[in-house]
Formats: C-alpha cells, structure tokens, sequence
C-alpha cells in the first residue's frame, strides 16, 4: 500500500529535515576564555623561552653599569664621561647585532626544515657578516672622540672619553661574535648556555673592573682606563666561552674556508634584510645617546645625573628586545612551516605581553620618581640633578619604544 502523502503520526505533515551545522573554522573557536587561556599559554612560553636571551642583555646593560658604579666613585666627570662614551658606543653595538643577528632568520628556517648543512652555512655567514662590519665600526668609535670635540664638550669629559673609546672601541667584534652564536643557540632551543655564559661574563667584568680601577686584587690602579680593560677582557671570554660550547655541544666549528662556498642569494637576502635593520637600531638606540650629548652642556653633573636616567630606562628596553628576538626567530620557523595563523597569535601574544611587563614599570617611573636614587657623588649645591626629575613624558615615551619591538620583529622574519 502506498504511503500517505499527508503521512502519520505528525498531524499528517512530514517534519522537515534538521539542517546540518557547519563545523567550526580551523583556529577559531566560540569560547572566549578558549582564546584567553591559549594567549596566556603563549606568553608564557614567550616569556620562559625568552629568559636567557633576556638575561645577555642584561648582562650587557649590567657591565655597563657596573663600569658607571665603580668610575663614579673617581668624581662627576669620570662619569659623565664614561656615560657619554657608552650612550654613543652603544648605537653602533646595537646595530651591528641587529645586522649580523639577521642569520638567526636562516638559521630557523633551516633548522624547521631539518636542513643541518643549511644551519651551518647561514652561522657561517653571520660570523662573516661580523667579521666584515667590525673594522667599521670601531673606526667609527675611535672616531667619536673628535666629534664631541667638534659638539663643544668638555674638554676634560672629552679626554677621558678618548681613553676609554680607545680600549673599549676593540670589545665590538666581541659583543657582535657572541650575539651571532647567542641566536644560533636560540634557534636551536638550547638557551640555557646563554644565561650561564652571561651571568659569568657579568661577574668577571665586576672583579677586574674593583680591581683594575682601584689597585685591589693585586691589580694595578688604571682608573677610567681600567673598567673599559675590564669590560674588553670580560666580552671576549663570554665570546670564547659560547663558541667553545657550540663546538662540543652542538658539533659547529668555524672554517675559514667557508667563505668560498657562501650562497650568493643568501648573502643578498642578509643585506636586504640586515641593512634596514642596522639603520633602524642604529637610530633606535641613538637617541639617548643624543640625550646624553645634550645634557653636556647644562655641565658635568648634569651629564652624570643622566646617565643614571639612562641605565632606569634600559630595563624596558631589554625586556622588549629579548622577547623580539625570540619572536623573530619562532616566527621565521612558522612561517617555513608555512603556519600564517599560528604566526598571527604569536605576534598578537608577544605584544600583549610586553604590555603586561612594562606597563607596571612605566607606572612606576611616573607616579614614583621620587623614589628613584639620586647620583651620590653629585654635589648638593646648588641642587642635585636627579634622574626623578625627568618629565613624564619622557617615561611615557618607553612603553611605546618597547610595543615597537614586536611589530619589527613580526615584519623582520616574515
């Protein structure tokens, strides 16, 4: 018998057929606590991946200081000068990094392709890259002497800069060798050797800096001389110490005839790719040491107040630039593995979380500046410069320099 067309059983209607929901996108999801927790997932892998390369900045910044904390007992213009000679070398070493630590880009990308030969050759271009950058640009630090003198600084914070250049100035083959193998090593995943090798170089440069400034140790009295000695010897030793590392550890040796077989494309791609980023640190980081230069002529005290100004807002710098490295090189591994999305939420990640870090310490600076220290050895009279009386705006200007570092890194691998 032929069914009804009313049907039965429904008031001799047929039920009409449930539509079929479409699955979610790949990637999205309906919950926003989902999106929350995976974010929070992130930074915190940013910020645990990004500990050690966080730490040889601030080695960087803490060998600084330390050479600042030990001169500044010898007066004002000690100083002064060695914060001037830092603020207009720092530029210089700043640049070369972000030139030769261009490698690391090729080096990520070839370790996510399982390359080994590939690794090897983008590290030995990177240590050419150095070896062909530094000549210029300790020509240019010995140089800087001669352009204060044209600025109209103080003759005597001027000699003493001259003294200090001339040793430091060699230390920058040194400092661009080490953050070539320190992004290798990032690369590579292997980051712990970056924080022993850091906190080593930090405490070596402090006991020859205590000994060689003031005679202890059985160590002759140099003075200002002695710290730039000081942080010269303790930068090529963190240098031999991380090659040494990567030789047994990792299996890499640097032949010098390696230079015959570089891959012409791939030396383009580092130009192409590294000069922009030299200009941009180069000008980045310039700018206190333009403050610096600045403040010479309100006089030496003021110079020196400064440069303790200068050292507070370097902690949000490091912060930035560790994470930053480590964006870079996590995204250029992604973007070989040719995964757009996960590269989107690791920006979007790294960028939160740098916010999360420097907006505390911004506040800080603004509504506590009071509570910043005063530089003990200048004079009282008339008034003490001190680095709480730089303006709001001034700190204010930090936390968007650090947001910046993301958003150069993000374009810088992709």
């Amino acid at each position: 018998m032929a069914r009804s067309a009313t049907g039965t059983g429904n008031g001799g209607r047929y039920a009409a057929p449930k539509r079929l929901k479409a699955p979610p996108m790949p990637g999205l999801s309906r919950s926003p606590a989902r999106h929350v927790r995976r974010s929070l997932l992130l930074q915190r892998r940013l910020l645990k991946g990004s500990l050690p390369v966080i730490s040889f900045y601030l080695a960087e910044v803490a060998m600084t200081l330390t050479d600042a904390a030990f001169v500044g007992h010898l007066g004002n213009t000690e100083l002064a000068a060695i914060g001037l000679s830092i603020g207009t070398l720092f530029p210089l070493i700043f640049g070369g990094m972000a030139l030769v630590s261009t490698g690391c880009i090729f080096v990520s990308e070839a370790h996510a392709r399982g390359d080994h030969a590939g690794t090897q050759a983008a590290l030995d271009l990177s240590l050419w890259a150095c070896l062909a950058l530094s000549p210029a640009l300790i020509a240019a630090a010995l140089l800087l002497p001669a352009a204060f003198r044209l600025a109209g600084q103080d003759p005597a914070v001027v000699a003493l800069c001259a003294q200090y250049l001339a040793i430091a100035g060699w230390s920058i083959p040194a400092m661009l060798g080490f953050s070539v193998y320190r992004a290798y090593v990032s690369a590579l995943g292997a980051n712990r050797v970056i924080f022993v090798v850091s906190l080593g170089g930090v405490l070596l440069n402090a006991a020859l800096n205590y000994g060689l400034v003031f005679g202890a140790l059985g160590l002759p009295t140099l003075g200002l001389p002695g710290a730039a000695i000081g942080t010269a010897l303790a930068s090529w030793a963190m240098l031999f110490a991380i090659a040494r590392h990567c030789r047994h550890r990792l299996g890499y040796r640097f032949r010098w005839r390696s230079l015959s077989g570089l891959d012409r494309q791939t030396c383009r791609d580092l130009l192409r790719i590294g000069l922009p980023s030299f200009a941009v640190g180069l000008f980045e980081s310039s700018l206190f040491g333009v403050v610096t230069l600045l403040a010479g002529y309100f006089g030496v005290a003021f110079m020196a107040a400064t440069t303790i100004a200068i050292y507070v807002g370097d902690l949000f710098i490091i912060l930035a630039l560790g994470i930053g490295d480590l964006l870079t090189v996590q995204l250029a591994a992604k973007a070989a593995r040719g995964d757009v999305c996960g590269g989107r939420r690791l920006a979007w990640s790294a960028l939160l979380l740098i916010s999360a870090l420097t907006a505390p310490l911004a506040a800080l600076c603004w509504w506590g500046r009071a509570g910043l220290p005063a530089s003990s050895s200048i004079p009282p009279r008339p008034r003490r410069p001190r680095c709480c009386d730089t303006p709001k705006s001034c700190w204010a200007f930090l936390p968007g320099s650090c947001w910046r570092m993301p958003l150069k890194s993000s374009c810088r691998a992709v």
